[in-house]
């Protein structure tokens, strides 16, 4: 589970980083973060940002009888 978080962080990071795209409405946002979805090729199901600050990502295919694999890319502001 560690390393899946790792790796979604890393891939955050890199996204992040690489992306120049203008900044849309956030799929979701609690006190100063926020998660936004803009990208072409990736997306999730849901998310949900705790009092706490804990945010939880659902993610799941797209089209599962064309293609069970879940593609995910989100972007994290504060």
């Amino acid at each position: 589970m560690r390393a899946l978080f790792a790796l979604l962080l890393t891939s955050v990071i890199f996204v992040s980083a690489s992306a120049g795209a203008e900044i849309k409405t956030p799929i979701c946002e609690g006190g100063s973060l926020k998660v936004f979805i803009d990208f072409q090729g990736g997306n999730i199901d849901s998310c949900d940002v705790s009092s706490g600050g804990k945010i939880t990502v659902q993610i799941a295919p797209e089209d599962e009888p064309i293609n069970s694999s879940p593609w995910y890319a989100f972007r994290l502001a504060s």
